[in-house]
C-alpha cells in the first residue's frame, strides 16, 4: 500500500574520500534519480575515476523520468547509469522483462561489466533467458558502454535470491545467494 504512494523517489550518492586519512571527509554527493522509485543502489570505480551504477528501478515509462532516458519493460527493472569522474550523467540503459528484476551489485572486470540480481521475468523486453523456477540469478555481461553481451538465469524449481558477486583470484565470477529450491 506504502509503495502505491509513493510517487518519487531519488538515489542519493554521498562520495567520501578515505585515503590517508584517520576520518572520513565527505568529497561529494550526487541525486540521480526519475520521477518513479529506485533502490538498491551499487556503483563501482573505472580506472578512469568515473562511475557505473545499477539500481532497480521501478520507472514504466522512459518518457518524463528525469535523467532516466532508456525505455522500461516491466514492474522493476536493471537500470544501468555512467557518470563521469565530477559526478556528470553521461548515459543510461534499461534491462529487464515483464515482471520484477531485482538488481544486487555490479562488477567490473576485464573491460566488462557484470549485473547481477534476480529475475521473475519471463523471456520479454530485452532478457532472452528461460527461469527454471519463480525466479532466478540474472547475470547480464555488458561492454564497458553498456551493450548488453549476453543475460543467463541460473536456478532450480522454486525462488533464488542473488546478493552479492566477486571475481576470483583464478579470475573465476562468484556469486553468493539464497535458494528456497530443493537439490
Amino acid at each position: 500500500m506504502y509503495l502505491t504512494r509513493l510517487t518519487s523517489f531519488i538515489v542519493f550518492l554521498f562520495i567520501f574520500n578515505v585515503a590517508n586519512s584517520q576520518s572520513i571527509q565527505q568529497a561529494r554527493d550526487l541525486t540521480v534519480g526519475s520521477k518513479s522509485i529506485e533502490f538498491d543502489v551499487h556503483c563501482v570505480e573505472a580506472s578512469d575515476g568515473s562511475m557505473y551504477c545499477l539500481t532497480t528501478s521501478g520507472t514504466n515509462t522512459a518518457q518524463d523520468n528525469g535523467l532516466k532516458t532508456d525505455t522500461a519493460y516491466g514492474g522493476a527493472d536493471y537500470w544501468l547509469y555512467k557518470l563521469d569522474e565530477n559526478g556528470n550523467f553521461l548515459w543510461d540503459r534499461t534491462f529487464g522483462g515483464g515482471e520484477f528484476d531485482r538488481a544486487k551489485d555490479i562488477v567490473i572486470h576485464d573491460n566488462h561489466l557484470f549485473l547481477l540480481g534476480d529475475s521473475e521475468s519471463a523471456v520479454s523486453g530485452n532478457k532472452t533467458s528461460i527461469n527454471k523456477g519463480d525466479g532466478d540469478y540474472w547475470i547480464v555481461k555488458t561492454d564497458l558502454q553498456g551493450n548488453k553481451l549476453w543475460d543467463v538465469s541460473i536456478g532450480a524449481d522454486t525462488l533464488e535470491y542473488l546478493f552479492k558477486g566477486l571475481i576470483t583470484n583464478d579470475n573465476q565470477l562468484l556469486l553468493c545467494g539464497h535458494s528456497f529450491s530443493s537439490l
